[in-house]
């Protein structure tokens, strides 16, 4: 492949890298985890918050289209 006026040798990568996705899998399902239990706990939050609001009657949430 030439690159203004130089070769350039298209290499692959060796498949040595097996090593390394090991711990990277394992990362991303403690990821993929985390990300759950923090979706869950949004959850919670916000059933937590439609609640009150029936209980209180009053609106606790944030509003949309707040002023700047």
């Amino acid at each position: 492949m030439n690159y203004q006026g130089k070769k350039r040798k298209h290499t692959a990568k060796p498949k040595e890298q097996k090593a390394e996705e090991v711990p990277l899998s394992n990362e991303v399902k403690q990821l993929q985890q985390e990300l759950r239990k923090a979706q869950l706990h949004n959850k919670r939050l916000n059933a937590m918050i439609d609640i009150a609001e029936e209980q209180l009657k009053i609106d606790i949430g944030k509003k949309s289209g707040t002023k700047r």
